[in-house]
């Protein structure tokens, strides 16, 4: 069964350089010189498509970053070698044709799991060090867990309730039966959370989460803080998985604007408008009125109030997009 899953393909961009290993690059609009450019590395949901990440690269155009875009498939995850091969390309051409570009790091859901993949392969070839003045923030919305993978690739893939608990059961026993796969995973995992390169960080979360467990997220928040790293975090208390952004889009964008503008260097401050196509046709914009905090707070969208350290309990039901 998970043969099929993995071999599912998906659509990719129709325009932009096809690039090795799934990435596709898009220029910012109207953009300066090449070389002073920003460039953001998107990190799709499992099963996303060009569309949901559309208005994400968008708004990063819009504000002069190019960005360089992966739609991760069942295959990175359920096949350790196709998450490594991802990896070893993105690290090529971040070292080759990307060389002198400051880098921004933008994951969802299980491109925090590439993302760890990423710093592995940077670490096995020695270039961590490299890397680290150009990597100069990022930023991780509803990042999974180890304990999230089975629910989130079951939702995934299945559509009912029944088939779903099949999945992430059957997923379970699949990788308790492969102790070296799960060995990557954890691997994966510890890198992530001990953030070698110190970079600036900014997470979106939920306490309404049924996948990224919010107090796992909110500890390794204060992990990162407690190790000197700059790092912010903007927390709703009824945001599905993955949905912050459409939940409250003003709130989202404003957010990632006061984060990116304190940490890219040599840049414009980034705007906080909406992109473009996603204001309706009045011109008014789509927010929840969440409440900010400052940079180096809590943003608490819908007066959400973070709690570290508590366990995570049963978070709701499957929600789609992991």
């Amino acid at each position: 069964m998970f043969a099929r899953i993995a071999r599912r393909g998906l659509s990719r961009a129709a325009k932009g350089l096809e690039l090795p290993g799934g990435f596709t690059f898009h220029a910012a609009h109207n953009a300066g010189e090449l070389e002073h450019r920003p460039v953001v590395v998107l990190y799709g949901w499992l099963m996303s498509k060009p569309q949901h990440l559309a208005k994400f690269a968008d708004w990063y155009h819009e504000n002069g970053v190019d960005t360089l875009s992966i739609l991760p498939q069942p295959a990175h995850v359920l096949q350790v070698d196709k998450a490594e091969s991802a990896a070893k390309h993105l690290r090529d051409t971040l070292m080759g044709s990307l060389k002198d570009r400051q880098i921004i790091t933008h994951g969802f859901s299980v491109g925090g799991y590439l993302f760890g993949h990423l710093l592995l392969e940077a670490e096995r070839t020695n270039t961590l060090e490299v890397l680290k003045p150009r990597m100069v923030a990022q930023v991780f919305d509803s990042p999974v867990d180890i304990e999230g993978v089975p629910k989130g690739v079951a939702a995934a893939v299945a559509t009912n309730k029944f088939a779903q608990n099949l999945v992430r059961t059957s997923l379970e026993t699949f990788l308790k039966a492969r102790p070296e796969t799960l060995a990557v995973y954890h691997r994966s995992a510890k890198i992530f959370k001990q953030n070698p390169l110190r970079t600036p960080t900014h997470v979106f979360y939920s306490k309404a989460d049924a996948v990224a467990c919010p107090e796992k997220i909110a500890s390794v928040v204060q992990n990162w803080k407690g190790l000197g790293i700059h790092v912010s975090s903007t927390l709703w208390q009824a945001s599905r998985h993955v949905q912050h952004m459409m939940h409250a889009r003003e709130e989202y964008f404003a957010a990632l604007a006061r984060f990116l503008s304190l940490y890219v260097p040599a840049h414009e401050p980034f705007h906080q408008r909406l992109p473009k196509h996603d204001h309706d046709a009045h011109g008014h914009s789509h927010s929840q009125h969440g409440h900010s905090h400052g940079q180096h707070g809590h943003t608490h969208g819908q007066h959400g109030h973070s709690h570290d350290g508590e366990p995570c309990h049963g978070h709701g039901h499957g929600q789609g997009k992991h």
